[in-house]
């Protein structure tokens, strides 16, 4: 497959932007120079070279816990803040932005990516932002960091070369990270890959483009619990993969097989919390593979039961 390369980039440090446009001219890239632009008036938040272009691959750096108070004064500071980049509509709320505070602007650069990817190609856009981890759990709730991990981001993976873990919220150094594995000699971890590493179906079965829209659409959810004082707290609900697994193997018989059978799911869970949890959202995922099947109509009578132990 052949296709057009572009780099283009934007760096507000005079130096940096200096080193990265002789590194391309080294590699006789010199055309590609040209497409870097940099400087002290050149911040990616509030002066964008690039308002109209999309992109296939997109990668930032922002700057760890620093101020970005200068740019929010020139995009007319929180009174008089437009630019559409950093705007969402959530419930009619007016007032709902996807603005940080003043002191940390590292989740900004992430904001700025999605009105620049791609919708109409096979690939669409791929993002990745490199973050010290801090901008991910703080900012209370309704705040612009708490808005923007709602709008943007489902869930949080730690993977290395063997196991790969999941959180849906993160709180610091409380963050609590579930198993994602694929099991192996019926207990935890994942089996030898000949082929890679052990964890590389997180990109193959899990990661891909249609089968995370897949998930997205079908499998994560926002459920709302009885929270402290009688107040509903919204969670984020995300699979697991070996939950993942067994929804998609029931869609796959459910519409090869005839009507009238009985499935038995059971679900051993650790505590009455996560049980609970764990039993609802398993119940709407049951639901899911038979409205999201594309053959003929014809009477349904098959019984799906669920069936906890703990």
């Amino acid at each position: 497959m052949e296709f057009a390369k572009s780099v283009p980039g934007q760096e507000i440090n005079p130096e940096t932007n200096a080193i990265c446009k002789a590194d391309l001219l080294l590699k006789g890239e010199g055309e590609e120079a040209e497409n870097i632009v940099g400087g002290a008036d050149k911040s990616t938040l509030s002066a964008d070279r690039f308002p109209a272009r999309e992109f296939d691959f997109m990668l930032s750096n922002p700057p760890y816990g620093k101020s970005w108070k200068t740019d929010l004064e020139r995009m007319g500071g929180k009174a008089g803040f437009t630019d559409p980049r950093f705007m969402a509509t959530r419930d009619g709320d007016p007032e709902y932005k996807l603005i940080t505070r003043s002191s940390d602007g590292q989740l900004m650069f992430l904001v700025n990516k999605p009105r620049k990817m791609k919708h109409n190609t096979p690939l669409g856009s791929r993002i990745a932002l490199a973050h010290n981890g801090s901008a991910l759990f703080t900012g209370d709730a309704g705040q612009g960091e708490s808005n923007i991990r709602r709008e943007a981001l489902e869930v949080h993976f730690a993977v290395d070369d063997s196991e790969v873990a999941f959180c849906t919220h993160l709180t610091g150094k409380t963050s609590w990270f579930l198993p994602f594995n694929q099991g192996w000699n019926s207990g935890a971890g994942n089996p030898p890959n000949p082929d890679g590493l052990k964890s590389d179906y997180l990109w193959k079965r899990v990661l891909a483009k249609e089968l995370l829209a897949n998930i997205i659409e079908n499998f994560a959810q926002i459920v709302e619990e009885e929270g402290e004082r009688g107040k509903n707290k919204r969670k984020q609900v995300f699979p697991r993969f070996h939950q993942l697994c067994r929804v998609r193997a029931l869609s796959r018989r459910y519409g090869a097989e005839d009507v009238g059978r009985r499935y038995l799911i059971q679900h051993r869970s650790w505590t009455r919390s996560w049980m609970f949890a764990s039993k609802r959202a398993n119940g709407n995922w049951m639901k899911m593979p038979k409205s999201s099947l594309k053959a003929k109509p014809r009477p349904s009578c098959t019984a799906m039961v669920s069936s906890v132990r703990y």
